[in-house]
């Protein structure tokens, strides 16, 4: 079990982790493609309609079904894991207007909403710290790096950051 561990949400989630963890994508299936499909051809007010919007509910239940216990999955694995963990505090939200339905898809706003919830083992930081700037293990701030410097040298402790 590590002492830290920094979780800055990106949208390549999955690739900072060392053990691969679950799927953050939950797709819409080709059924529910195909009876979204399949009502925009009914004629409205039938019964058949009625019964094809039945099966797209259900069909979204699993949807969201399946995330929650995809995001419960993954929550348990980090708290397990890690004694403290860190994560920003971004607005997973108005990623979607650049990112589109993959945003939508995913379980990343409901991992952040339940390591909220964790305010003991949590640290929420602020969505304006320049985290890319900060240097994980004296915790100083340098603030001559340019944000697309992913990787530098701590001056201080000598350190090499990602």
């Amino acid at each position: 079990m590590s002492p830290y561990y920094y979780l800055i949400i990106p949208i390549k989630l999955f690739k900072i982790f060392r053990t691969p963890i679950i799927d953050v994508f939950c797709e819409e299936t080709d059924r529910l493609k195909g009876l979204s499909k399949k009502l925009r051809r009914q004629q409205k007010g039938s019964n058949n309609r009625y019964k094809t919007i039945k099966k797209i509910h259900k069909e979204y239940l699993k949807l969201t079904r399946k995330k929650n216990d995809a995001a419960n999955k993954f929550v348990h694995q980090l708290l397990e894991e890690n004694k403290q963990i860190i994560i920003q505090d971004e607005q997973v939200k108005s990623w979607s207007k650049k990112h589109g339905r993959k945003i939508q898809h995913s379980i990343l706003g409901r991992v952040k909403t339940k390591l909220k919830s964790h305010k003991d083992r949590v640290v929420v930081l602020n969505r304006f710290v320049p985290t890319t700037k900060f240097c994980r293990d004296c915790g100083v701030i340098h603030s001559d790096i340019k944000l697309w410097d992913r990787k530098f040298v701590c001056p201080k402790c000598g350190v090499i950051n990602s």
